[in-house]
């Protein structure tokens, strides 16, 4: 039921009689791949490394290069001689009917998508260049077997190897680098031909299409685990300038993915003194000035620099060293090329802006660094998670902009606890309970802050289940929720007394820029009692203002049939959406009545959000209909989701009123001009004979 017992396969291979024999196991290669084709990926992984914790033959990627790195391009000779037959030796007397042959071997080669990378790049050479291949094969083959040495003379090529294959972040790193590399170097003293290095990024190119299509379509390990995992490395090493090539294989071993990277002869102080000292390594600050380059030029090379970054902070965040990385490249100058590159989280980023909010001082603020990671999505692509965090990001960074200190997320990894707590301009303490949106409908207030506050302060001072140590988001959250029990405390009552915070963010894209933006709205967190005398007061305020006046809630108001059809459209709505009917939809009710009116219509038969559009996400609009979705003749009228949510009900039958005012005119000069003009028709004529 637990998959492949891969530990007692490898005792039982290990204590047979076969093993014992060096011809036995010399076929113990055949074997285990028969074993492996047979297993599930997962249980094919397992056999791996039993096989490689028993030290059994070889380690899988050890014989993954064998098979599909230092056989190919030899291979891939081979067969052209074969197919361009015995002239390839290059007598003078046959050299004109060989270089025929050999092309139509390359055109062959070439389009057979069955060969290799770069088999089929060097085919392409051989059938479009001067036509011979074994030139052609015999400089790809040196390029990357120089290649392959110089990164093996640094880190062990075959972990390296298994690292790319197994870790995103690690790949993403190699990748990324590899396309820095490329880009950054004018000149490559090694000399390779450039219609080789031109072969192999086209090479590249193809491997890195087919990986995009794995990876879309869920099939990104299965694209790794065969020939092309290595195959990846093998075109890196022949395209990466020979001058960046060790280069490339420190900056793997400075990432401090795994000890073991380095060949057992080359492990060496230095790093382990440097990671000590909580300092970069030189290769990878190096690295990081040569992407910022390129992030500047944009286009695919500012593609490579975001992905290096990205896997770097992953394989940082991995290892649970990412402030170090952060703080390390504040140093060398080079932070703003991590934040442009969309590699921080927002929850991150939130950090960063509690911690030192100068961070984003520099070339890349806050609302470009949320930008950068949203990419090219849309908004209403972005997951309920993502958007809280965002808005928390906004309200983290507005506070320690207005001076505020001390600033913690008291959360565990769930998300759930106190969104942002810290001390004001005065010194005492304050907590902000944080809710976002991307349709403009971030929730108002509800709940009781003073039990809410309370419990969640305890619950992280008491570090227990999801508020263990090891589940909590933040370092400072415990101890800082122990210094404000401490210190606002109320002994008779058993709460605290701190003020509370209510913060609305909707977030935008702004049309001016196109950035995300989102202004936080602040406002102080009532109790359920204050909430209920506030909306007393404004009710006896607007009886004061108003008399008593009728609104369309009321059943004698003139609109309160038409009232009453749209506020069931918009229930219909909320259900469809997962919400339920309340203040957002009772002030998009109301304006939906004012631009029904407006707009001439008698009924709403029907209540909608627009669709997603090339320009606009999901949900901008909202349209009232009258008639039939398909009847040409229909009735309709539209405005911005947003607005329809926030305009306050006051406002919006305030806007009615003055709609019916104007009706109620047009009427009444329709009437008069109806009267005018029957009187004139009814009135003796003169007549000239």
């Amino acid at each position: 039921m637990d998959g492949l017992d891969a530990k007692g396969v490898v005792n039982d291979i290990v204590s047979s009689p076969a093993y014992a024999s060096e011809r036995g196991r010399e076929q113990l290669g055949s074997l285990i791949d028969a074993i492996s084709s047979r297993l599930p990926p997962a249980d094919c992984k397992r056999l791996d490394a039993a096989l490689d914790a028993a030290n059994v033959n070889e380690s899988l990627a050890e014989r993954t290069y064998e098979r599909y790195i230092e056989e190919p391009v030899v291979a891939g000779y081979e067969t052209a001689k074969l197919r361009t037959g015995e002239a390839l030796d290059w007598t003078d007397k046959q050299i004109s009917d060989n270089l025929a042959e050999a092309r139509r071997w390359a055109n062959d080669a070439r389009d057979n998508p069955q060969n290799s990378y770069l088999e089929r790049a060097a085919a392409g050479l051989g059938g479009y260049g001067t036509g011979e291949a074994q030139s052609s094969y015999g400089a790809m083959k040196g390029a990357t077997s120089r290649g392959l040495g110089m990164i093996g003379d640094t880190i062990d090529l075959a972990k390296f190897a298994h690292q790319f294959s197994n870790d995103r972040d690690f790949r993403n790193l190699v990748m990324g680098a590899a396309a820095v590399y490329a880009n950054s170097a004018v000149e490559d003293p090694a000399k390779i031909p450039r219609d080789i290095k031109s072969a192999a990024v086209g090479a590249w190119n193809e491997w890195e299409a087919g990986y995009e299509k794995a990876t879309k379509e869920g099939k990104e390990q299965e694209y790794l685990g065969g020939i092309k995992g290595a195959a990846a490395i093998e075109i890196i090493a022949t395209f990466v300038p020979a001058t960046k090539l060790t280069n490339l294989a420190k900056v793997a071993k400075a990432a401090d993915v795994a000890e073991d990277l380095a060949p057992a002869a080359g492990k060496i102080a230095g790093r382990v003194q440097t990671h000590a000292g909580k300092e970069l390594a030189s290769e990878l600050v190096e690295l990081a000035h040569d992407a910022q380059r390129l992030q500047a030029k944009g286009g695919a090379a500012a593609e490579g620099a975001d992905l290096m970054f990205q896997g770097l902070a992953g394989v940082k965040r991995s290892q649970g060293e990412l402030g170090d990385l952060v703080e390390g490249f504040r140093k060398s100058g080079n932070l703003d090329g991590l934040l442009q590159s969309g590699a921080l989280s927002p929850k991150e980023l939130g950090h960063l802006a509690r911690k030192d909010v100068s961070i984003f001082e520099g070339q890349v603020s806050m609302e470009k660094a949320v930008d950068a990671y949203i990419g090219k999505r849309n908004l209403s692509e972005l997951a309920d998670p993502e958007i809280g965090d965002i808005g928390e990001a906004f309200v983290s960074h507005d506070l320690a902009k207005k001076g505020y200190t001390d600033l913690v997320a008291i959360q565990n990894k769930q998300g759930h606890g106190i969104d942002v707590v810290g001390k004001n301009q005065e010194g005492k303490w304050e907590s902000f309970e944080v809710k976002a949106s991307v349709q403009g409908t971030a929730r108002r207030q509800f709940g009781n802050p003073e039990e809410f506050i309370t419990d969640r302060l305890r619950k992280a001072e008491g570090e227990r289940g999801s508020w263990a140590p090891k589940n909590v988001w933040e370092e400072q959250a415990q101890s800082t929720a122990e210094k404000i029990l401490d210190e606002t405390m109320d002994r008779t009552t058993g709460r605290v007394k701190i003020e509370s915070n209510w913060a609305r963010v909707n977030i935008e894209r702004d049309p001016a820029t196109g950035l995300i933006k989102g202004e936080p709205e602040i406002e102080k967190w009532k109790t359920p009692l204050e909430r209920q005398q506030d909306r007393q007061l404004e009710r006896s305020l607007r009886q004061e203002t108003q008399g008593q006046k009728k609104t369309p809630v009321d059943a004698d108001h003139q609109d309160f049939a038409l009232h009453q059809q749209i506020k069931g459209k918009v229930a219909e709505l909320d259900v469809q959406n997962g919400r339920t009917f309340d203040a957002v939809s009772e002030r998009m009710t109301a304006s939906l009545l004012a631009l029904a009116k407006d707009n001439g219509l008698t009924r709403v038969d029907h209540v909608l959000l627009s669709k997603q559009t090339d320009s606009l996400p999901a949900a901008q609009n909202v349209f009232v209909v009258q008639g039939s979705l398909n009847d040409p003749a229909m009735l309709r009228a539209y405005m911005p989701t947003a607005q329809a949510a926030q305009t306050p009900v006051e406002q919006s039958f305030s806007q009615l009123e003055q709609v019916n005012q104007r009706l109620a005119q047009q009427l009444a000069q329709q009437q008069t001009l109806d009267q005018t003009q029957a009187q004139s028709q009814g009135a003796p004529q003169m007549r000239m004979s």
